[in-house]
């Protein structure tokens, strides 16, 4: 029963594949129908994306979908900007509270490895 439901998977899809060679596929029948003006899913397409549509290589105006994430990586950015000033400052006022920089309990070579690269970026 397996190998006959197989067999008719099979037969199917050779069916429906029939259709891919009644037409000749290539690079200039493809160049020839991305610059098809009367297509709405192409208009459509460029609506989105942009000039990308036509040329993909070289984009030339900024797209819908450009834009969106655009606005989507802008508020991002201030959340991640604003999300770090915060912990920055936490962490400051922590340490001043405590009256110290470095967290307590490491060993004294720790201490003196931090106390070192505290000195080295005050240089700096």
């Amino acid at each position: 029963m397996k190998n006959l439901l197989r067999l008719l998977g099979a037969l199917a899809l050779m069916l429906y594949s029939v259709h891919l060679l009644a037409d000749e596929m290539n690079f200039t029948s493809l160049a020839g129908a991305a610059k098809r003006s009367g297509d709405l899913s192409r208009q459509m397409l460029v609506m989105i994306f942009g000039d990308i549509v036509n040329n993909p290589l070289h984009p030339t105006h900024t797209s819908l979908i450009g834009q969106l994430f655009f606005v989507f990586n802008s508020i991002i950015a201030a959340v991640a900007m604003f999300w770090f000033v915060a912990v920055t400052l936490r962490q400051m006022v922590r340490a001043g509270h405590q009256g110290q920089v470095f967290s307590g309990g490491r060993s004294a070579l720790w201490h003196r490895w931090y106390k070192l690269m505290y000195n080295i970026e005050m240089i700096y």
